[in-house]
């Protein structure tokens, strides 16, 4: 199986060379599309988007409210360069 466009999360964790390349869990989603129906698909697909989103917001790229299932309580942005991000509310 070829899955036929390249994932939406892989450009934004990584730089890929090519174009139609999918982070392994992607292929997995589409791959169970096929086989289990497309609820299966989506189903892994948001939990991957959260995954990628969350990790964004970790590294202060993205904010809170374009977090996929959003911030779990208690969750702490990494801060390389010692000052603490504001978490916005």
């Amino acid at each position: 199986m070829r899955a036929p466009s390249r994932g939406v999360a892989v450009d934004r964790l990584r730089a890929e060379s090519h174009g139609d390349r999918l982070s392994t869990i992607e292929a997995i989603a589409r791959a169970m599309g096929v086989l289990e129906g497309m609820h299966v698909r989506h189903a892994i697909e948001h939990v991957f988007r959260a995954m990628v989103d969350r990790t964004l917001w970790a590294k202060g790229d993205i904010d809170d409210d374009d977090v996929t299932g959003g911030i779990p309580p208690g969750a702490m942005r990494h801060d390389p360069t010692g000052v603490n991000f504001p978490r916005a509310r």
